[in-house]
């Protein structure tokens, strides 16, 4: 179970707390949606408007209390604790965290044990949502408590709610309309059970033994093999760490596809429920689901409630030091299937050039992207893990000086960068910049290797590959 910061409608804490006007508008919309609701609701005008600036004060006094992106990526470093050591350790006079774990429907056995289940990821954040919790009247959260319960519920609700959800959005990220009815649809669906839904989705594209698996596992260890080498070549580690984290490498885990074992749904739909209150029963069982989990042993290979077939991403678990690969992913621009990495035997395999050309792109692509996943398990929070998983500190001094020197770099070259009059800030973005350097060297020297292994290629060919992979990258 994991406790993070939370419960703003925004997506920053820093559109309450900036006083640019781009900020100041979304803070405006966000009280013209809860205002807007509650009107259709009901509520008179002048009630409607005095919840919602309410509702806007408390989410405002909890975004002050917010750490920065950089600081709560640390804190997921943080070892895991007991429900009891959590309860200690955020006691908070007139809150009875038992009393809420217990509220969530969490295992009265599972509360009482020493088992380390919980990651508390931003401690300073409930201290001082624990202050402010204990300085506050229990009228003071009666409308944020009301819009937290209604917010997640609008787009089940009729059109006049849509509408207005659909322009905060606009003022939000500039949507003009909503997608088609079949999209939200299977939106919808694939949100509340992805495993589910999206195997069907595999069933229908992909199988374990087929070409494509072959060619996705070739590429995997094609990028493993060079990241290992890169990891070899890291003369400013030492010894020691160079073996260490060789032996990370070599034990992460490659998922592809989706789940192995589709487990049955954990809910059933009444025919006359009606679409909203079956999509209240379904979200109610969903979070029954996961907290009966609590305690148990998923495993390395669990892909967890989130992430499914259909999923057109990857995703690196530093506590499982295992990369998954969803079969949404596999698939045209990502992976040109015209040129398989493994053979050139299947009906319609490009040859030549333009075989050539296909398999550069699939290499800046996708390799890219499973790079840079594959290179999370080493960024500033994936290092702190060792190959059983624990953290410690097995860098040795002078290796940790020289890595945090190179991670300093990185974080000043991002710094160096504009957008939107804005400079982009190093340190927040540190983990995924390390990623993308790492999985960009990684995926080129892959590249490298694999087209000098398929036979003497003309300079010219080369240099026109090259070209193409920095394209796909550069388009992923």
């Amino acid at each position: 179970m994991y406790m993070e910061q939370g419960g703003l409608t925004l997506p920053s804490h820093t559109y309450y707390i900036n006083s640019d006007p781009p900020s100041k508008a979304k803070v405006k919309a966000l009280h013209t949606l809860v205002s807007t609701v509650l009107r259709l609701l009901g509520h008179a005008a002048d009630e409607s408007e005095a919840a919602a600036a309410s509702v806007v004060q408390v989410e405002t006094d909890i975004a002050k209390l917010f750490l920065s992106h950089a600081d709560e990526r640390k804190a997921n470093s943080l070892p895991p604790l007991s429900f009891k050591q959590v309860a200690q350790g955020m006691s908070t006079p007139g809150f009875d965290w038992m009393l809420f774990f217990r509220a969530l429907g969490i295992d009265g056995k599972v509360l009482a044990s020493d088992a380390k289940v919980v990651r508390v990821l931003d401690v300073n954040y409930y201290q001082a949502l624990c202050k402010l919790l204990a300085s506050k009247p229990v009228g003071y959260w009666k409308h944020y408590l009301k819009w937290n319960f209604l917010d997640p519920l609008i787009g089940h609700l009729g059109k006049d709610f849509q509408h207005a959800d659909l322009m905060f959005r606009k003022t939000l990220y500039g949507v003009d309309k909503d997608p088609p009815r079949w999209r939200i649809c299977l939106h919808t669906l694939n949100s509340f059970v992805p495993v589910t839904i999206g195997a069907v989705y595999k069933d229908a594209t992909f199988r374990a033994d087929s070409a494509l698996a072959h060619d996705v596992q070739t590429l995997l260890q094609l990028l493993r093999a060079q990241f290992n080498k890169i990891i070899a070549g890291a003369r400013w580690m030492s010894p020691a760490s160079r073996t260490v984290a060789q032996k990370k490498l070599a034990l992460m885990d490659f998922e592809v596809g989706g789940s192995a074992h589709v487990k049955p749904l954990p809910f059933h739909v009444e025919e006359v429920g009606g679409w909203f209150n079956n999509s209240v029963h379904i979200a109610t069982a969903l979070v029954a689901h996961q907290i009966h989990k609590l305690g148990t042993i998923e495993g390395r290979t669990d892909w967890g409630e989130e992430l499914g077939p259909m999923s057109v991403n990857a995703f690196y678990n530093v506590h499982a030091n295992t990369l998954f690969v969803p079969a949404a992913l596999l698939q045209e621009p990502f992976f040109p299937r015209q040129s398989p990495l493994s053979s050139d035997s299947h009906p319609g395999a490009a040859a030549g050039r333009e075989a050539l050309s296909l398999r550069a792109q699939a290499f800046g692509s996708i390799g890219g992207l499973l790079g840079h996943e594959m290179s999370h398990g080493f960024d500033n929070v994936g290092r702190l893990f060792g190959p059983d998983l624990v953290i410690k500190d097995w860098w040795d001094p002078a290796t940790k000086l020289q890595y945090t020197q190179r991670a300093q770099c990185v974080g000043h070259y991002y710094h160096s960068f504009r957008e939107a009059g804005r400079r982009v800030d190093g340190n927040t973005t540190l983990g995924e910049d390390i990623a993308d350097k790492g999985g960009l060297h990684t995926a080129y020297n892959a590249m490298v290797v694999h087209l000098a292994s398929q036979g003497h290629h003309s300079q010219s060919d080369i240099a026109l590959a090259k070209i193409h992979f920095f394209e796909a990258w550069a388009q992923t």
